[in-house]
Parts: structure tokens; C-alpha cells; sequence
């Protein structure tokens, strides 16, 4: 007979047999700067992207071989049958030398490729911390405004019991209808936020390398302090000395000249060293010679205009860049300069107007100056500015993430402003 904590026992690992998994899975919770570090570790883009410096690691060591190929060695023996004497024996030994000292110029053509794959890498992990920033503060940004129409449904949906009277006149019944169609509006709107919110949910575990089913909380709120940008021509001359894809071009423009040198120098051609040794008929030879290729038919004229353009292009090409790194800082400090503006307006003016109709409303209430319904579409309208207040607090952010990735990297720490907390 089994005692009681047998029972017991086996009672409570049949409980953990028959819970399903998800149940007793915690969800993942992380903030902003916690799904930053995640990404940069495990994001799978990136880290196939690192894979590109294991090959530029590879040529640079290529290039630093000594002798441009190896040896060339060849062993062979003969032997007559009809004479019985000893075999006879042959060797031959040749090596390529390079004379005109391509070696130098070529590790320096491959260390810059090198270096701009280490500067890709940078560029990517910039562009991937402003993704992930983004898709976090959309996913939270319509976490709120998800909060906020959930309450106007409800309230719209108390507005539409109060204006259904049992016996209706017309205006009341078009009153009625047009209550309920601000309902199915404020509903319809609500399933789209909580969609939004399930797709940016999804971005993020994507970005993170999270499994498509993984339980995910987002923890924070939309921040609304602002700081001061420095000056334009300050931020500019900031992406010119961070930006990581500049710096790439830079590499690779070097690289090219690296490369135009060494197709001048592989202009002169190379000579082979050889020697050989055989022993015939109990007789031994020895002897060596030199020999280099003629550059008749084959010569170095195309890879040199090849390896010229190639400079051409890539220094057309950064110097665009540079240009279009500029525009893109200027937009962005003028997109953060407004949402800026913006905010302040929502602070100072919209938020507290609308707060305050809200408190006048109640007081005439209580002196039986005003009815429910007109309190409940005051709490409406003052749902409806959060909702753009929140908006504008997301374009902010976005706006601050743009002109980090525009300038290459973080931005100082920001100068706090006053805040304003709404009222709950």
C-alpha cells in the first residue's frame, strides 16, 4: 500500500506531466537597452554579416605569403631492361620570385579590405541599435494608444446606454446611431493598434532571435524629456568623423590604391628560378637556369585601367556619400527639432487645456449644471489629445534615433526640460 507522500508525489509530477510548456514559461522581459544588447548578440544578420571579416582576415593572410606560389618540384627514375645496369635517376626544382616588390602593396590592399569590413560591421550594428530603438518604441507606443481607445470604447459605449431612450424621438434616434457609430469607430481602431502592437512585437523578435511563439513583455513607457541638439554644422562635422560607412569608403578607396599599385608593379614580370640534377648510366648532370615570361600578348595595361576606374568610382562614390550623410543629419535635426516643438505645444497648451475641461466639467456636474453625457465626451476629447500626444511623443523618439544613426552613434547625454505628467 502506497503511503501518503507517495501519492502526493506522484500526484505533483502528473501536474507538471499534463501543464503545457507556455504555461510554465515566464515571458521574457526586456527594456529598450536590454533588447539593444540582445540584438548585437544574437541578431542573425549580424552575425552572418562577421563572417565577412573571417574572409578579408583570410586574404590579408593570402597576401602575406612570401613567394608568390610554391615550389615546383619533379622526381623521376628510368631504367633500361636489355643492359641490367643501375637505374637512372632525375630531379628538377623551380621556384617563381617576384622582383619587383609586390608583396608590400598587396598586404596594404588587404588590410584596408580588412578594415572596411570591420567598418561595415559598425555601420550594420548602428543601423540595427536605431531598429530595434524604433521597433520598440512603436510596440510601446501602440501599447498606449491600445490603453487609451480601450477606455473611449468604453465610455462611448456608456454614452450610447444614457441616448437610448425607450421612446425616441428622431433626433434622438440619429443621436443614438451616430454614438454607436463613434463606438465601432473607436473599436475598429482599437483592433488595429493591437494589431500594430502584435507586428511590431514580431519585428522585435525577429531582430532578437526569438522563437515566432516566445512570450515577450516590453518594459518601459514613452519618455516625454527632450534635450537641445548642438548646432547643424556640429552634428555634420560629427557623422563626418563617425560615420562607419565613410570610414568604410575611405578603406576601400585606399585599398584601390593599393591595388593600382600593385598591378604597375606586376607590370615587370616575374622570373623562375630553376635547378635540376640527374644521374645517367653511372654519369651525374647538374645545372640551373632562370627563366621570365614575355608580356607580348598578355600584358598588364587592362587590370591597371580596370584598377584606375575603380579609384574613379569609389571616390565619386564617397564623395556623394558624404554629401548625402550631411542632407540626412540636416533632416533629421530638423524632424527632431519639430517633433520638439510639438511636444512642448502638447505640455504647455493641449494636455492642460483639456485637463482642465475635464475638471470644470465634473464641478458643474456636481452643481447640476451639466448631465453625465457631457462629462463623458469631455473624458472623450481629453482621451483623444493623449492619444496624439502619445503620437507625437513616438515621433520624438523615432526622430532622436534617426539623428543617431545620422551622426554614426549615441548622442551626448540630454539637457532634462520640465516635464508635464498627464493625469491618469
Amino acid at each position: 500500500m502506497s503511503s501518503p507522500w507517495s501519492l502526493f508525489a506522484t500526484g505533483i509530477v502528473f501536474l507538471v506531466a499534463i501543464t503545457p510548456v507556455g504555461a510554465m514559461a515566464e515571458p521574457l522581459r526586456l527594456t529598450m537597452e536590454e533588447a539593444v544588447q540582445r540584438a548585437i548578440q544574437f541578431n542573425l544578420d549580424l552575425r552572418a554579416s562577421a563572417q565577412e571579416l573571417e574572409v578579408a582576415a583570410a586574404a590579408v593572410r593570402r597576401s602575406s605569403a612570401l613567394l608568390p606560389s610554391n615550389p615546383f618540384l619533379s622526381v623521376g627514375a628510368s631504367r633500361r631492361a636489355e643492359t641490367g645496369g643501375r637505374p637512372n635517376y632525375f630531379a628538377f626544382l623551380s621556384q617563381e620570385i617576384e622582383v619587383a616588390g609586390q608583396r608590400k602593396p598587396r598586404m596594404r590592399a588587404a588590410t584596408h579590405n580588412l578594415e572596411q569590413e570591420h567598418a561595415n560591421l559598425q555601420q550594420k550594428q548602428v543601423a540595427l541599435v536605431a531598429e530595434v530603438k524604433s521597433t520598440f518604441v512603436r510596440a510601446i507606443a501602440q501599447r498606449e494608444r491600445a490603453r487609451l481607445l480601450s477606455e473611449q470604447v468604453d465610455l462611448a459605449k456608456n454614452l450610447a446606454k444614457i441616448a437610448q431612450p425607450r421612446q425616441a424621438t428622431l433626433p434622438e434616434r440619429i443621436e443614438a446611431n451616430t454614438l454607436r457609430l463613434q463606438t465601432t469607430r473607436y473599436e475598429r481602431e482599437l483592433w488595429a493598434a493591437e494589431r500594430e502592437l502584435a507586428s511590431q512585437v514580431d519585428a522585435l523578435r525577429r531582430l532578437l532571435d526569438i522563437e515566432p511563439s516566445g512570450e515577450l513583455e516590453l518594459v518601459g513607457n514613452l519618455d516625454p524629456v527632450s534635450f537641445e541638439l548642438p548646432a547643424i554644422t556640429e552634428l555634420v562635422r560629427a557623422a563626418q568623423g563617425n560615420r562607419a560607412d565613410l570610414q568604410a569608403f575611405e578603406h576601400a578607396l585606399a585599398a584601390a590604391e593599393a591595388q593600382i599599385e600593385v598591378t604597375r608593379r606586376e607590370r615587370i614580370p616575374n622570373i623562375t628560378v630553376s635547378g635540376s640534377y640527374s644521374r645517367f648510366e653511372n654519369n651525374d648532370f647538374g645545372g640551373g637556369d632562370v627563366g621570365v615570361s614575355l608580356p607580348l600578348f598578355q600584358t598588364k595595361e587592362p587590370d591597371l585601367q580596370e584598377a584606375t576606374a575603380q579609384r574613379v568610382r569609389l571616390a565619386a562614390q564617397l564623395e556623394d556619400l558624404r554629401r548625402q550623410v550631411e542632407r540626412e543629419v540636416r533632416e533629421a535635426g530638423r524632424a527632431y527639432e519639430l517633433a520638439q516643438r510639438e511636444v512642448h505645444l502638447f505640455q504647455t497648451t493641449l494636455l492642460p487645456l483639456a485637463e482642465e475641461n475635464v475638471r470644470l466639467q465634473e464641478r458643474l456636474l456636481r452643481r447640476d449644471e451639466a448631465g453625465t453625457t457631457d462629462l463623458l465626451n469631455q473624458r472623450i476629447e481629453w482621451l483623444e489629445i493623449q492619444k496624439d500626444y502619445v503620437e507625437t511623443l513616438q515621433s520624438l523618439h523615432l526622430a532622436r534615433f534617426d539623428v543617431e544613426r545620422a551622426v554614426g552613434g549615441q548622442l551626448p547625454q540630454p539637457t532634462p526640460r520640465p516635464e508635464f505628467h498627464p493625469a491618469p
